[in-house]
């Protein structure tokens, strides 16, 4: 659910930070004209990746936790 969440916020702020060219590569041509958007786009793609690396580290940690207290 989270992963999905995350997607539509990534698709729809890479919508909104390409302003009227909403289209792939002007997109990404607009994007890169502006470089605070650059960082921004950065930052958003970086935080997306590490919510995502933290929740499968925390679902080890679960299962692994939890494993050993049910016991073998």
């Amino acid at each position: 659910m989270r992963k999905l969440f995350m997607l539509v916020f990534l698709t729809l702020w890479l919508l909104w930070a390409s302003g009227p060219a909403v289209t792939g590569p002007l997109a990404l041509r607009n994007i890169s004209k502006s470089p605070l958007m650059h960082i921004m786009t950065g930052i958003v793609t970086g935080f997306v990746i590490y919510i995502s690396v933290i929740e499968d580290i925390l679902r080890g940690i679960v299962l692994i936790v939890g494993g050993s207290i049910r016991g073998p």
